[in-house]
């Protein structure tokens, strides 16, 4: 996956759509790089070793982000 600064402009179909199914989605922006780490910082595994770490798998990712949306409401 490829940190972005910003959303993606033009042709680019589905690519910014909430109905992409998270294992397709190929870039994230920092807000969702917040969230990801806002959820982790919730998990017992971070309570246990002070430290986050960072998933290589897109679904991973992406279900902490939707973790924190739910955290933060």
């Amino acid at each position: 996956m490829l940190f972005s600064s910003e959303k993606e402009a033009g042709n680019v179909c589905f690519a910014n759509s909430i109905e992409l199914r998270p294992e397709f989605r190929q870039n994230f922006t920092a807000v969702e790089l917040l969230d990801y780490v806002y959820a982790f910082a919730h998990s017992s595994f971070y309570k246990k070793s002070k430290k986050i770490t960072m998933t290589s798998e897109a679904d991973i990712f992406w279900k902490m982000v939707k973790i924190a949306l739910c955290l933060r409401k």
